[in-house]
């Protein structure tokens, strides 16, 4: 069983695709708290609840005002496009994707491990990250991240943002934060 679960996030790391019930995320996540700042409350349910557009748009810095639940663990955030002052899905869209796995974390880091090292071979490129959860790894490029923390492993794909190995960073030290 846990074979075809990790040849499973090969196909989805390798081909980027990803689930599709374009929700948005919960109103009740945005609520704001008495002193006035968002309160947020992670829920297993709704993976995007791990962090607030906005909270994306002051680390990117790129506006985002939409998340969309894409399934169970993934996450998408997207940014306006550059001159529309637009930030809605797509075929020429700009997003990073968050996938929150709650249970069996360490098995989806070593699942992007393992495929990086299938496209990249022996030197799969992959950065090991200190101060991240109890591990984490960036791909080259900064174009995906991976940390587990407890049971719960995050992957963060930046390919559409690739390079920002600082900024991704500080996205997931925000999210190990919250778990």
């Amino acid at each position: 069983m846990r074979k075809h679960w990790v040849s499973g996030m090969l196909v989805v790391f390798l081909c980027g695709c990803g689930g599709g019930r374009n929700e948005k995320a919960s109103p009740s996540a945005d609520k704001r708290s008495a002193k006035g700042a968002p309160a947020l409350k992670v829920s297993r349910d709704n993976p995007c609840s791990v962090m607030f557009p906005t909270e994306v748009e002051q680390i990117l810095g790129v506006r985002s005002d939409l998340r969309e639940i894409m399934d169970e663990v993934t996450c998408r955030y997207h940014f306006e496009q550059a001159g529309s002052g637009q930030s809605k899905p797509g075929r020429d869209e700009t997003f990073i994707e968050v996938k929150v796995h709650w249970t069996d974390g360490r098995t989806a880091v070593t699942a992007a491990r393992l495929a990086g090292k299938l496209l990249g071979g022996t030197s799969s490129g992959f950065e090991k990250l200190p101060g991240i959860g109890d591990e984490a790894w960036m791909a080259p490029m900064a174009s995906y991240l991976a940390f587990s923390k407890g049971d719960a492993g995050v992957e963060i794909d930046m390919r559409m943002m690739p390079g920002e190995k600082e900024k991704a960073i500080r996205l997931a030290k925000l999210i190990a934060s919250r778990l």
